[in-house]
């Protein structure tokens, strides 16, 4: 499975460049500063996903 999908991985508490970045694919995806959170992920497809569990079920989803 893990051979299947990239993943970039991106430090945000310390890495304000980083940090910037994901606030600017938040805004995209209409998610608002005080309900972005770590885990991030925006799919190859520009979908956000916050959290563990939408991640998690994201995953599952592609039946890999």
């Amino acid at each position: 499975g893990k051979d299947k999908v990239k993943i970039t991985k991106l430090e945000v508490w310390n890495n304000t460049k980083n940090a910037t970045l994901m606030a600017e694919r938040a805004k995209n995806c209409n998610i608002v500063r005080t309900e972005m959170g770590v885990p991030f992920l925006v799919t190859p497809e520009g979908t956000c996903l916050n959290g563990d569990q939408p991640i998690i079920d994201h995953f599952k989803s592609l039946n890999l």
